[in-house]
């Protein structure tokens, strides 16, 4: 199962702030199961990770090069591996300024997280770490 959450309209449920100066809002949310798919051999955390910035790049066309919110690894020492949370979030967020180029009208980054059940709401956890992210070196600028 997967889906894509578009907001249409800015509302607090969606308002996420980055860093001290920015309330950004999550324009474009993506959620699928991390491990979809995978039936029998599992992926390991890194190939799941680079799994997830090639969909955000190739095939949600989501703006700028993801990056990744750090991730708690869920420990299965009875089953013999560690594994990422279930749910893999791929959101769009952009900002109604520039970051770096004047001569452009928006600034936009696109985050890639894991939690243990879809959003929203976005875990507590993940939420904390997005408002500790460096916008001006995330964020791409771009205009229409």
């Amino acid at each position: 199962m997967s889906a894509t959450l578009v907001a249409r309209e800015p509302g607090p449920q969606y308002e996420i702030g980055i860093d001290a100066a920015r309330k950004v809002h999550l324009y474009r949310l993506y959620q699928t199961r991390g491990y979809e798919g995978a039936l029998f051999d599992r992926p390991d955390r890194a190939t799941v990770i680079e799994n997830a910035f090639a969909f955000a790049r190739w095939s949600l066309k989501f703006r700028g090069t993801p990056a990744l919110i750090p991730v708690r690894t869920v420990s299965r020492a009875a089953h013999g591996y560690e594994r990422l949370p279930d749910i893999l979030c791929i959101g769009e967020l952009p900002w109604a300024r520039p970051v770096r180029e004047v001569s452009q009208m928006f600034s936009s980054a696109t985050l890639v997280w894991f939690q243990d059940a879809f959003a929203l709401p976005i875990a507590r956890e993940v939420l904390e770490e997005m408002r500790e992210l460096d916008w001006t070196r995330i964020a791409e600028d771009w205009s229409w």
